[in-house]
């Protein structure tokens, strides 16, 4: 027993029963262990289609359990000829045929591209066409008769494209299911469900899992009703550009009689496209994302600047919402610097003319322990720091050799002039756009290879080192050595400020650094003269407070408190004073330590 498996069923899920199932076989006896079955309840099987199957017992009275049954799956194949059918069609679409009383539609799908291509059949109905297991073999014979349409072009007319498409007038109406409906003309407003399966030479074909659209035929002649407005679309930075375009995608419209849409772009917020000229028309098949370059006004998107986008979905008859739309913004952002290769390493290669100077010789050194898929080569006229400033002339190279016979197809490299070339590490998905290009100047016939590198040979020079990076890290360094010769300077001279007023402070000696018996201004410690320092109008009156100070305090026995802990200088000043106003001490220490105090206050 068996029966195909529908389009509404999960089939790795068997049915819980066979209350469904159809005969296919008797086995009358009971040895047998196997059987081949060609049908179910008399419709032959299909090629390709999946079968539910079972075997149940049944006794002399015709008792059998359809309950406890085990149910496998299968599907047979056509192996007489060693292929299977044409695969199932890819981007069905379906719209209402324009400029008519709404009694055709349009169908398109991309082109099946088998060998034994036979024809197309286009069916449509009110009810589910994906499934056509129990209809295809009644209708096999007629299949007009059927309503459906057939079509045994595989490819488009003029075959500039590969889509093809069909107007059809007909579809199956009315019944339950699409089985048992009745074909006849196509009605307006009706929505219809559509699908094509491709057939090869012996009319095989995949009936189930079909893929399918829904349309309605409008009668175009009174049609004042515009397709609904869409929802927000969105807006995203188009990658690895200079800021200049944006990418677009939006949710289609569901109009049976779309023709197209207009796309509205400016920098300033609307809900109504007023003055407003689409920046651009696209189809109703559009490819999305898609990218936008230029505003409503002709302008160009720049980087870093908001752009406000509406979409306007446009119907046959030129009917359509142009207010209270829903607009999505976005920006352009100026990438051209960024780097996706950054993480793969430089390549380090050399590049010279050939022999005769008829094609560019590159060869590097291969990388090891990474994960180098292979190699690119980009060539310039001009020096670039970019690959997308050059142009490449192979990929996918695998090894550490390449040959350049030709700068662009049938046009050879002109010897005469420089070249710039560099090589780039790619690893399946990235490459390093960011390069040093090196310079392959003018071939020299003179030259030959007992000389060595010479000017055939590509060299970096001095201008690969003065990119960018190089001038800005120079200019940083020179900043900071700026920074600290300043800081330097200034700790100097706050030193040296520092030192003077402590002098002056503790021996009460001249404030004006200016003054001629000082020396220069600008050399703050320059020794001053000896006749000019008055000795005796300075230290001995302060030697002489000391002195008495420190008389006072022992006559009393108390220690006069100090603001401040007592400097190097003041405690030699003290000394002095002892020695002056006590008894003189033995030897020349009183004499040395005159000299001393005299030699630090000069």
């Amino acid at each position: 027993m068996a029966r195909p498996v529908s389009a509404e069923e999960d089939d790795t899920q068997p049915p819980a029963d066979a209350l469904d199932f159809l005969n296919s076989t008797i086995v009358a006896d009971c040895e047998s262990g196997m059987a081949n079955i060609s049908d179910w309840g008399g419709l032959a099987l299909e090629d390709n289609v999946l079968y539910w199957i079972t075997v149940v017992a049944y006794d002399v009275w015709g008792n059998g359990d359809l309950i406890d049954v085990t149910i496998v799956q299968a599907s047979p194949e056509r192996n007489m000829f060693g292929s299977d059918p044409p695969p199932r069609l890819q981007n069905l679409s379906a719209w209402d045929h324009p400029d008519d009383d709404g009694r055709a539609v349009d169908v398109e799908w991309d082109a099946s591209e088998v060998m034994d291509f036979g024809y197309y059949v286009v069916w449509a109905s009110d009810h589910p066409v994906d499934d056509l297991t129990v209809l295809y073999p009644n209708c096999r014979a007629d299949l007009a008769a059927c309503g459906a349409t057939v079509l045994d072009r595989q490819y488009s007319i003029d075959g500039s494209s590969m889509r093809v498409a069909v107007t059809i007038t007909t579809a199956i109406y009315g019944g339950d299911s699409v089985v048992n409906g009745t074909p006849g003309i196509i009605s307006p407003d009706i929505p219809l469900y559509v699908t094509v399966t491709a057939h090869d030479l012996l009319d095989a074909a995949f009936l189930t899992r079909l893929p399918a659209v829904v349309v309605t035929p409008i009668d175009n002649r009174d049609d004042i009703v515009p397709p609904d407005r869409l929802e927000v679309p969105v807006v995203t930075d188009f990658p690895d550009d200079n800021g200049t375009a944006v990418y677009v995608e939006f949710t289609p419209s569901g109009a049976s009689d779309l023709d197209h849409y207009e796309v509205y772009a400016d920098i300033i917020k609307y809900t109504s496209t007023g003055p407003r000229q689409p920046a651009m028309v696209i189809g109703r098949d559009v490819q999305q994302p898609f990218m936008l370059t230029n505003l409503s006004d002709g302008q160009s998107i720049m980087s870093g600047i908001p752009v406000y986008v509406a979409i306007v979905p446009v119907d046959s008859s030129g009917n359509a919402h142009r207010d209270q739309l829903n607009v999505g913004s976005g920006r352009a952002v100026d990438n051209s610097d960024e780097d996706p290769g950054a993480h793969l390493p430089d390549v380090d290669f050399s590049a010279i003319w050939s022999k005769h100077g008829e094609s560019i010789e590159v060869e590097w050194v291969p990388l090891t322990g990474t994960d180098i898929r292979g190699y690119r080569i980009y060539v310039s006229e001009e020096r670039f720091e970019m690959t997308g400033e050059a142009a490449l002339l192979k990929e996918g190279i695998v090894g550490s050799f390449w040959e350049l016979d030709e700068w662009q197809q049938d046009v050879p490299f002109d010897n005469s002039t420089e070249w710039y070339i560099a090589v780039v590490a790619f690893d399946g998905e990235n490459w390093k756009h960011a390069v040093r290009s090196k310079e392959i100047k003018a071939f020299d016939s003179t030259s030959s290879e007992e000389d060595g590198p010479g000017n055939n040979e590509a060299t970096a020079g001095i201008g690969d080192l003065l990119t960018l990076n190089n001038v800005l890290s120079v200019l940083l360094m020179l900043a900071i050595m700026s920074i600290i010769f300043m800081m330097v300077r200034v700790r100097h001279n706050r030193r040296d400020n520092q030192a003077w007023e402590l002098v002056t402070g503790a021996w009460g000696l001249p404030q004006d650094k200016e003054d001629g018996s000082w020396g220069d201004a600008s050399e703050p410690f320059s020794a001053p003269a000896a006749p000019d320092v008055d000795l005796e109008g300075t230290l001995m009156p302060a030697a002489s407070a000391i002195h008495a100070e420190e008389r006072e305090a022992s006559d009393t026995d108390i220690t006069p408190a100090r603001a401040t802990a007592p400097t190097d200088a003041s405690a030699r000043l003290a000394d002095l004073a002892s020695d002056l106003f006590d008894e003189p001490r033995k030897g020349d220490d009183a004499d040395e330590d005159l000299d001393s105090l005299i030699d630090d206050l000069l």
